[in-house]
């Protein structure tokens, strides 16, 4: 109840509806601190940056102040006293700030002009006026270790710009809206080119230096064993992969519900040391398919899923009840994820000829690119 109000406050400062900020500000974002959760999805505004709840009635609302002229400590000051006053008489509470204005600048360039509060006598809330880029953002924090997790959250503001000219994000949707992602910082959501969608490919993960896909899958199965030998196949298919490496069938529960089943193997190369991971994701009526290549592929699979959440346009029901709505494996699907698990050894192919083609690459691109991202 009370982060519904504090986005309320936020919002009662956010830009105006005067033609909306530039691209670089529209990808600022803010990492989730451990154990909270993050909301921003269900913001009802372009203006709100991020929206976390936490523990305990703890709470963090970032949003785009209006424009106008804020050049002093004491028109910043004045501003964050107005939204505590504000807090105040719509709560029922009594917030009683400090005399002081604290102005820390963090090494992400972010300076914050602070107004803390106690509630009882006790700290309980922070106010900030954030510059970051050229741009104010009004922090609205309530917990019960302000000090200590105003600096945390700050710290992680960034800018997104130039990622998202390449066509990358933190956080964002599967291309059939079922699930979505919110990564951590070294992650990253690349656009699918319109290649991989027309080859069933639904979203792209990179992050350790590997790339991860998404192929979405006609039929599921609730068939352990049956799904256990299927990505076992993959890797088996894969041009290049060390039968000898291939590791055995591992289980992974993620945030979303339904759990993957995993495997990953070692590609046959002096140069550098690769993996290739397969995975399958039961989902609702159908299921995906996770192939990951790279120095780390395993390792990006795991994170991957750690970040995994159901999408704008799952079913809860129908997700909840995956293991029992899914179809068993018939002919006709084994012999589809064999030749998908050609597919994908072309794929690792490609993407192998682009890590060892003579450069360093960081990230790898989209098979239209036809190169890699830098």
């Amino acid at each position: 109840m009370f982060t519904a109000f504090l986005l309320l406050a936020g919002l009662a400062w956010a830009a105006p509806a005067s033609p909306p900020p530039p691209a670089p500000d529209a990808s600022v974002t803010v990492d989730v601190p451990p154990g909270w959760e993050d909301l921003t999805e269900q913001r009802r505004s372009p203006d709100i940056v991020a929206v976390f709840k936490g523990p305990q009635e703890s709470s963090f609302v970032f949003t785009r102040l209006k424009g106008g002229s804020l050049a002093g400590s004491p028109q910043k000051k004045a501003l964050l006293l107005d939204v505590l006053s504000g807090i105040n008489r719509r709560t029922g509470l009594a917030f009683i700030p400090r005399r002081e204005m604290k102005t820390v600048t963090f090494k992400n360039n972010l300076t914050a002009h602070s107004v803390y509060a106690d509630l009882d006598a006790k700290p309980r809330m922070v106010l900030t006026v954030a510059e970051f880029q050229g741009r104010l953002f009004l922090g609205t924090l309530r917990t019960a270790v302000p000090d200590t997790m105003l600096p945390s959250i700050l710290r992680t503001v960034h800018s997104g710009a130039a990622e998202a000219e390449r066509g990358l994000s933190r956080r964002g949707s599967s291309t059939d809206s079922q699930f979505g992602f919110v990564l951590p910082a070294g992650f990253y959501l690349r656009t699918v080119s319109a290649r991989e969608r027309s080859e069933g490919i639904v979203a792209v993960v990179l992050g350790y230096d590997s790339v991860l896909s998404f192929k979405k899958l006609a039929e599921g199965s609730t068939s352990a064993g049956e799904e256990a030998s299927l990505v076992q196949l993959v890797l088996k298919s894969a041009p290049g992969v060390d039968p000898v490496t291939i590791s055995s069938v591992k289980s992974l529960s993620t945030p979303a519900g339904p759990g993957i089943l995993y495997a990953w193997g070692k590609v046959k190369t002096g140069q550098v040391h690769t993996q290739v991971s397969a995975g399958f994701l039961p989902w609702s009526y159908w299921g995906y398919s996770l192939w990951a290549v790279g120095p780390r592929a395993k390792d990006l699979i795991e994170s991957a899923m750690a970040a995994l959440k159901a999408g704008p346009a799952a079913d809860a029901k129908l997700l909840a009840a995956t293991p029992g709505l899914a179809r068993k494996w018939s002919f006709r699907s084994k012999l589809i994820t064999a030749l998908a698990s050609l597919v994908a050894g072309v794929f690792a192919a490609v993407v192998l000829l682009r890590l060892f083609g003579g450069r360093k690459t960081r990230y790898v691109a989209s098979s239209d690119e036809g190169g890699s991202n830098a």
